[in-house]
Formats: C-alpha cells, structure tokens, sequence
C-alpha cells in the first residue's frame, strides 16, 4: 500500500512539474504569447526629423497591444501612427498592424516563423513590404526592428534601433 501511495504521489509531482508557470505562479495558458514578452515597454528613436515612440504593453494573457508614432519636429505634428498587436491564436502568435492612411487602415496579420530567447520573427508572404519583421533584443538594452521586403519590385530592408524610452505623447494634431 505504501509503495503504491509513493508511486501515485510521484506522479502526480511528475505531472505537476510538466506545467509551466509564470513567476507569480500562475499556470502559463498562452505559452508562445511570453516569446514577444521583452517587446513590453516604451521605446524611442530620434533622428533629423523627429522622434519616433513606440509603446507594448500586456493586454491580457495571450496578448500585446502597441503603438508607435512618429512625430515630426518643433511643431510636434504626428505623421505616422501605427496600431500593433501580438497575439497567440491556438498554438501561432500573430503580429497584426494597423497603419492610419495605408491600405485602407485594412489590419495586416503577420506570423511568427522563428524566435530566441531575444529574437522574433515574424513574415507575411503575401504582403510587399515589409514581408518580414524581426525583433531583437540586443545585450546593451536597445530593440532593433529589421523590416524587410519589395517596394515595386526592388528588395528593401529598413533597420530601426530603439532606446528605452517614455511612453508616446499626443501631439497636436490629435485633439
């Protein structure tokens, strides 16, 4: 009896232990979701023309929302917004994008085809440009973005690296 006792306590740890868990203890439900995990924050990139923010954040447990804005300038006009999202549906995590003036505002969904622990790739054949998306986490702290694809019919690659930064603001063309 006590044999059997040990042997049916010893699996249930067994199974138990096949479980993942987040560092609250709570059962991961949405395990390809925590691959984008490091994307949660603010970031930013500033050039010539003006800064761009970008923002992640949990939704809920199988998704990231985003927002990215580039604002131009002194007069702090806003001429990009994009909307993002990283969500696992079933056993795919899917990047989707909503660019404001773009092909009709229509989301374009991406999927995940590689990741690392600091890596994330994610492609749309289908889609010109970009096709790819890639996320890497480098070791000094910043996110560089690689989009890639065909801009009338000629490949494009355009490379972003992000800062640890505040969240987006409103600018003035928003009110």
């Amino acid at each position: 009896m006590r044999k059997l006792m040990f042997c049916l306590l010893g699996i249930g740890l067994i199974t138990l232990s096949c479980k993942k868990y987040d560092a609250l203890g709570r059962k991961i439900q949405f395990e390809e979701r925590y691959k984008a995990s490091f994307l949660e924050g603010n970031w930013t990139l500033t050039d010539s023309l003006g800064v761009m923010e970008m923002q992640w954040k949990e939704a809920d447990d199988s998704t990231y929302t985003g927002t990215c804005l580039f604002i131009h300038g002194e007069k702090k006009d806003t001429l990009h917004r994009e909307q993002m999202e990283v969500q696992q549906r079933k056993n795919y995590l899917i990047y989707t994008t909503t660019v404001q003036g773009e092909k009709g505002e229509t989301p374009i969904a991406f999927q995940m085809t590689q990741d690392t622990d600091s890596t994330i790739t994610f492609e749309n054949p289908d889609n010109d440009y970009p096709k790819k998306i890639v996320y890497r986490l480098l070791r000094n702290g910043k996110l560089q973005q690689t989009e890639s694809g065909q801009i009338r019919k000629k490949a494009q690659t355009q490379t972003y690296l992000w800062s640890k930064g505040v969240p987006p603001k409103e600018s003035k063309d928003d009110n």
